[in-house]
């Protein structure tokens, strides 16, 4: 019996997510025919098949981005790149060159200070008043939990030592009450009417610019809790749409709708439901909508995390949840009943607590869903908390990028804020595996910039960064093995996304999309993990990408 000719025969080392490591492949169309020994392999090839020949890399299924919020890359593309700067002294020149080169600019953007570089009382509005008192400056925090603005900003919004706090967020004021033009959280809400409106050529041309980078990462699956300081989500909705009419979505993204603690949930829900009646109206596999995204907590380097016992700096002071516990628990049932998947940002295990709570809530009514709810950023989690997640199925994203001891963060902000015990045992991994919970990992892009895969391979292995050269691992218990730090970026990230039939592992039958590294994941020294890079690319049998040598 003659067997079908083969579009692409690879022969390599191949880790197909299945325990497996295999000689060969076969690949016809959009799907996998065959993967398995180079002898069972022949008989697949014909006369037009192209052979590739990977003696040195490593042929894994293609990874997945658990948690990026693509269309943000419209703020690194158009505002000012603070990101690039590492003190105040240099925030300043930046924004100084970028409204020399944009100088008929209505309001002054900018993107990524990281509130670590401040001392006390963090930023403030005269030290960007020294770059204009005419045109309102506005930078939205790395993290995207907090604005610094300048004094002209504070003055259009009508922001004032008698303005009201808003209900989620915080504004810093001095002692005698004037704000600071420091807005931590929700806060940020009053900006909104200053914010420029996107322009929905540039989300599309931001989208396609992250797709890019995306896949030259070996990435070919992302979720996007998506997430604009101007709330504008039908434009990010309409540039998926059209994308993805216009067929130029390579990657598969599932996208979650935002709801936020002061929203109508009721109202929130039918909105969500009519974007997913309109993705799949569209009628691409590259596009859905199925997720509810939530914030019950902030960030630690804002004070804004919630904890279960206080802050280490602040003894007063557990900080405080976006959501009630009934109203989490309400969102969560209300979002199962209408078939959602929900996905939650816990930094603190005090916030972590109440999404269990409302995860329980849900399950004990009989609301269950096929695709697993999941928690992200899980920086600080209480020893019971790892087996409470796993016996409720819980999907666990973390961001291995930040499992460092950064010189700014862990030394200057986690350990004086949380104290050296908690800070030591922050962001855990391992132990979530060893409860039996299913873990993925994300770079929260742009926190994340650049998002770099093998800097996340490198660092679930390490437990730390390269590019200082030496270094103390932070809680190297808390390390995988290379096997296992694999499985994270393929098979459990498709499984996340309730993707697992068709994508994640390599299999006869299963999608073609599957990347090829330069060097052997499995064979290099642990310590080199990071230097590997993507060679080719396929999605949907589709060779996408070389790397240029």
């Amino acid at each position: 019996m003659k067997t079908t000719s083969a579009d692409y025969v690879i022969y390599g080392c191949i880790f197909t997510g299945e325990g497996t490591i295999e000689q060969a492949m076969a690949v016809k169309g959009k799907k996998i025919l065959y993967v398995g020994s180079c002898e069972g392999v022949s008989s697949f090839i014909g006369e037009e098949t192209r052979i590739l020949r990977e003696e040195n890399g490593l042929i894994l299924p293609g990874m997945t981005e658990g948690h990026a919020h693509v269309t943000s890359m419209y703020e690194i593309l158009n505002y000012a790149p603070l990101y690039k700067g590492e003190s105040v002294e240099e925030y300043i020149q930046i924004y100084k060159k970028f409204l020399k080169e944009h100088p008929q600019s209505r309001v002054l953007m900018g993107r990524g200070y990281r509130n670590g570089v401040f001392e006390e009382p963090g930023p403030q509005a005269c030290m960007l008043d020294e770059i204009s008192r005419e045109i309102p400056i506005i930078a939205i925090g790395e993290d995207a939990h907090s604005m610094w603005v300048s004094s002209k900003a504070l003055e259009m919004a009508g922001i004032d030592q008698d303005t009201a706090e808003v209900f989620g967020g915080e504004i810093v004021r001095y002692e005698n009450g004037t704000p600071t033009g420091w807005l931590k959280e929700a806060a940020d809400v009053l900006m909104v009417p200053l914010l420029p409106r996107l322009e929905l050529n540039k989300v599309k041309q931001a989208v396609l610019r992250y797709q890019e980078e995306a896949l030259a990462q070996g990435i070919t699956h992302v979720f996007e809790p998506m997430l604009n300081p101007q709330r504008d989500y039908e434009v990010c909705i309409r540039a998926y749409e059209e994308l993805a009419e216009e067929g130029k979505l390579l990657l598969q993204y599932q996208v979650g709708y935002m709801l936020y603690p002061s929203d109508d949930i009721d109202q929130g829900i039918e909105r969500a439901c009519e974007y997913r009646k309109r993705a799949r109206a569209v009628g691409s596999s590259r596009y859905s909508l199925n997720t509810i995204k939530i914030f019950i907590d902030g960030v630690l380097e804002g004070h804004t995390a919630y904890l279960q016992e206080p802050y280490a700096d602040r003894p007063d002071s557990c900080g405080e949840p976006l959501w009630t516990q009934e109203r989490c628990n309400e969102v969560v049932k209300k979002a199962v009943l209408n078939q959602f998947q929900v996905h939650i940002h816990t930094i603190g295990d005090g916030a972590l607590q109440m999404a269990i709570q409302a995860f329980r809530a849900a399950k004990e009514a009989g609301y269950v869903i096929s695709i697993p709810h999941a928690v992200t950023h899980v920086q600080i989690v209480g020893e019971h908390q790892f087996a409470e997640l796993a016996k409720l199925g819980v999907c666990v994203v973390v961001n291995p990028y930040w499992h460092t001891r950064d010189s700014l963060y862990y030394e200057k902000l986690e350990k004086p804020y949380l104290g050296l015990e908690r800070a030591e045992k922050e962001y855990p991994v391992r132990s979530f595996i060893k409860a039996g919970c299913l873990l993925t990992q994300a770079s929260d892009f742009p926190v994340t910039i650049p998002a770099m895969v093998m800097n996340s391979l490198h660092i679930m292995v390490n437990r730390g960064e390269h590019k200082y050269g030496p270094f103390e691992p932070l809680n190297p218990s808390e390390a995988l093995t290379v096997e296992e730090a694999l499985m994270v970026l393929t098979t459990n990230g498709a499984k996340q996304g309730g993707l697992e039939q068709s994508c994640g592992t390599l299999a006869a039958g299963k999608d073609a999309d599957f990347v090829i590294f330069d060097k052997n994941l499995l064979t290099i020294e642990p310590s080199q993990l990071y230097t590997a890079k993507v060679k080719h690319i396929f999605i949907q049998g589709k060779y996408i990408k070389e790397q240029e040598e």
